[in-house]
């Protein structure tokens, strides 16, 4: 059986919403702005995340300790949410609690595997025979799954629908047939999105006893993610540009059979729970997409059977939603209410509404609000080998397994061998240091760049590096990230792996930015680069020589080698100890910290 090697995260929809939005709510029993009769029982709540929104590296790597899940780090969608119902009277695992599943797998897989346990593990704790749920996004779906099966047991008090798609996002198209992310997705869900790509790629890709091998990341999403089939449109989305003509989406590929079938047994849903639903509405949101026919690389690519957007990405043709759900499919007909919260984005719609979630609960609307900000951009290295991994910031902050900065994480699977991953929010625009130390027996390694932004769509990694290290072996790479903040489309990440000419590289650019002050301590630092390079030059030519000679010959140019190596130490050292005594004075302290360091690993090579 093909083994799941999902990131069990939760790929979740997330979609914003301003603190100037209001509520409009409206619904046969509750005119505008009223409160409709709170239930006197306190009931316990689940908290349903939307796609990506749970996170389970092991699971997703090696299929172990299934029960290891969180929040993806650095996704802050539903910490406002939490703290205000905590604010609230509710706690943790008592009255509260996280309803965590598999985002990649059906959504009534999810429904059975994680939904019914945290139903039991919540009426068992409180002592309560019901729960209420707050769905946000995708998480309703697994909700509906659940309350309209046959499996129901009549333990939902409330069901709270945060940005449902219950007839499906336009969204979903592009990632599905395109592997595409719509441009205006959160940056971290982007990120960590791409990592679990690259990871399911590398393990697929390779040659082995795995019974598939993926090509490309559109067959990844397409066999590993049935989930993201069930967010599809069940309503005609694709136009023909070419005829005008509309393309009927049960004659497309694939069609979403699920929401089909879930909204064909809808009056089972509010018959059996009170159903309330909290849409964003007058955000640009994509409703319709404009298709031609695909080209022969995307034939080859195994992209956009149905029709490859024009414009790409497309155009959001409505301001009926929240930008990335149409009003109509976040609303839900005979829901007990219908709350619309205008300029309510899709990734912010937990902390936008939680006033109004606290109120449908508890019958009072609170005072506070809790906001915390998501990351404008985030930037990640994944090393996929039996290797650690340490970054250093251009400011000099040290990023690994002992030491996070606040703005960063660092993960790792339970294996000590296994996968790493640093995360770093709103990183400074400059040179990051990336080192590697080989561990246990050492071997194949994979290290993967990935920065995101909201203008990014591309799910390609910028940077790829495959290698091999021994035990205790140390590599040393630079990503030099390039930011241009006033167009966010603008952006260069480039990893590259640590030479002499990088350090060269480093030393002129430095220079020209003005963080080496004195002219004559740059042309004393370059000439003694100039120096390494050409005994490097001559050690090069010597070892070429070396190859096919005489065993006794061979053995006098070995030690001029070695002559050449200690000589080559010596120089580096004296570039160290020129850049220490330059530091705080015509040398930036940033800059010193990185050319010392790169001497340093230099030196030992």
């Amino acid at each position: 059986m093909l083994k799941k090697i999902y990131f069990k995260s939760l790929l979740l929809f997330i979609f914003i919403i301003p603190l100037s939005a209001y509520a409009l709510m409206v619904g046969p029993t509750c005119p505008p702005f009223c409160s409709p009769p709170q239930d006197s029982e306190k009931y316990p709540v689940i908290i349903l995340p939307g796609i990506l929104g749970s996170w389970n590296l092991d699971l997703m790597i090696s299929d172990i300790l299934p029960n290891k899940w969180s929040f993806p780090p650095k996704v802050h969608t539903y910490n406002d949410l939490i703290q205000a119902l905590e604010n609230a009277g509710y706690e943790k695992d008592k009255d509260l609690f996280i309803g965590f599943y598999d985002w990649r797998q059906s959504n009534e897989e999810s429904a059975q595997e994680y939904l019914i346990p945290v139903i039991d593990k919540a009426k068992q704790v409180s002592g309560k025979d019901k729960v209420d749920i707050i769905a946000h996004s995708m998480g309703g779906l697994v909700a509906r799954s659940y309350i309209q099966s046959p499996d129901y047991r009549n333990d939902v008090n409330r069901l709270i629908m945060l940005g449902t798609p219950n007839i499906g996002s336009a969204d979903a198209y592009l990632i599905w047939e395109g592997a595409q992310l719509p441009e205006d997705w959160s940056p971290i869900i982007k990120n960590i999105f791409n990592i679990y790509l690259d990871l399911v790629l590398v393990t697929y890709s390779q040659p082995g006893p795995l019974p598939i091998q993926y090509v490309t990341k559109t067959e990844i999403i397409q066999n590993q993610i049935p989930s993201l089939k069930e967010l599809l449109p069940v309503y005609n989305f694709l136009i023909d540009k070419q005829t005008g003509n509309t393309i009927g989406y049960k004659f497309l590929s694939t069609v979403n059979t699920f929401l089909d079938n879930l909204n064909n047994t809808l009056p089972l849903l509010t018959s059996r729970t009170n159903v309330i639903t909290i849409s964003g509405n007058n955000i640009p949101t994509l409703e319709k997409i404009q298709v031609k026919s695909r080209s022969f690389l995307d034939e080859l690519q195994k992209k956009w059977i149905d029709g490859k957007p024009d414009p790409n990405p497309p155009l959001k043709d409505t301001n009926q939603g929240d930008n990335r759900v149409i009003l109509s499919s976040s609303q839900i007909d005979n829901a007990v209410r219908q709350i619309v919260l205008n300029q309510g984005k899709h990734d912010r719609l937990p902390t936008i509404a939680q006033r109004e979630v606290v109120e449908i609960l508890t019958g009072e609307r609170p005072v506070a609000y809790f906001d915390t900000p998501d990351p404008e951009s985030v930037i990640s290295w994944t090393v996929a080998s039996p290797a650690d991994i340490e970054v250093i910031t251009p400011n000099g902050d040290i990023i690994n397994k002992n030491s996070q900065p606040s703005y960063s994480s660092y993960i790792s699977e339970t294996n000590p061998l296994g996968v790493k991953v640093i995360i770093i929010e709103n990183p400074q625009k400059g040179d990051y240091q990336i080192k590697l130390t080989g561990i246990g027996d050492g071997g194949k390694y994979h290290l993967f760049t990935n920065f995101a932004n909201e203008k990014t769509i591309s799910l390609e990694s910028e940077s790829i590096i495959k290698g091999n290290i021994l035990p205790n072996e140390k590599i040393s790479y630079q990503t030099s990230l390039l930011l241009d903040n006033t167009q966010k489309d603008k952006v260069a990440v480039d990893t590259v792996k640590l030479t002499l000419q990088t350090l060269q590289k480093n030393l002129n650019k430095y220079w020209k930015k003005g963080k080496i002050s004195k002219l004559s301590t740059y042309f004393k630092l370059k000439s003694i680069l100039k120096h390494i390079e050409t005994l490097e030059k001559v050690k090069e030519e010597l070892e070429e020589k070396s190859q096919n000679m005489h065993p006794l010959a061979k053995s006098k140019l070995e030690k001029q080698i070695q002559k050449i190596d200690k000589s080559i130490s010596k120089q580096y050292n004296k570039f160290i100890k020129e850049v220490e005594r330059q530091r705080g004075k015509s040398i930036d302290e940033g800059a010193a910290d990185l050319l010392t360091d790169q001497a340093e690993y230099l030196a030992q090579k």
